[in-house]
Parts: structure tokens; C-alpha cells; sequence
């Protein structure tokens, strides 16, 4: 998974109320993100904000699918303001999880390799060179 801007940090699925995933995503810091954020500010309804604070990722799309995509960008923002009218201000755009573009962009302008950005996003993955997958083409014309 990737996600356009991370806001900071990246998050896992579980932090966002999703559910495990055979990939264990971890959460890693973001110096391109921590240093200049991408900021934004919305007004909800108290009904939007509790359905984010109860659902994550969930309430989250819910919130998008009705009033728009970019309604709120992130799942990480606080909270403020009135009973009848929330602002949320946050950070960041997407869901958080994986590979922050915005992130791997500056690593990369920074001269850092692609390895050395896979492994930043991915920890404890090991890249591989692989000839032929099992059940492939490939694989089914080399001799026995």
C-alpha cells in the first residue's frame, strides 16, 4: 500500500481500524512529512465527527463518499470547536499507510536509491530477484 502524503508518520492498518493483512505494514517516521506537512482544516457536523472517531478508515470514507473525496483528507487531525459545528485541522493525505510518495520523492531528490526507500517504508523486507514464479510461463518451458 501506498499513500500520497503521511502527515509525519505512516500508520498500520489497525491503528486506522483495519483489519490485519497478510503484509505486516509498520509504522515509520517521515522527515519530508515532519518537516513541511501538508495542512488542512474542515467543518463537520458533530454526527461526521463522531462517525470518524468511531469507525477510522471506515468513518472516514463514509464521511468522503457523502460530502466529497476531500472532505477529510487524513486520518490525522484533532479535534475543535462547537457542539453544532466541529473543525477538524490535520495532516496529511490518504490513509497513511505504506510507502508515503510525497516522502519517497524527497528521499529520492536527496539521492537516496530505491532500496534504500523501499527499505525506510518497508522494514524487515527482504527484495528478492526472481527468475520464474511457480505456475508461470517461464517456468513451464525450462526442461525437468
Amino acid at each position: 500500500m501506498f499513500t500520497r502524503s503521511c502527515g509525519g508518520r505512516t500508520r498500520t492498518p489497525q491503528e486506522l481500524g483495519l483489519p490485519q493483512v497478510a503484509y505486516p505494514y509498520f509504522s515509520v517516521a517521515c522527515a519530508a512529512c515532519q518537516t513541511d506537512p501538508v495542512r488542512w482544516k474542515r467543518k463537520l457536523s458533530s454526527e461526521d465527527v463522531a462517525l470518524l472517531s468511531e469507525k477510522g478508515e471506515a468513518g472516514r470514507l463514509a464521511v468522503c463518499r457523502r460530502l466529497g473525496w476531500n472532505a477529510v483528507p487524513s486520518n490525522n487531525f484533532t479535534v475543535g470547536g462547537t457542539e453544532s459545528e466541529v473543525t477538524i485541522e490535520g495532516l496529511g493525505q490518504g490513509h497513511g499507510i505504506g510507502l508515503c510518495q510525497r516522502g519517497a520523492q524527497a528521499m529520492a531528490a536527496g539521492n537516496a536509491s530505491f532500496r534504500e526507500i523501499l527499505a525506510h517504508y518497508f522494514p524487515r523486507t527482504k527484495l528478492m530477484n526472481i527468475t520464474a514464479l511457480p505456475g508461470t510461463a517461464a517456468q513451464a518451458e525450462s526442461p525437468p
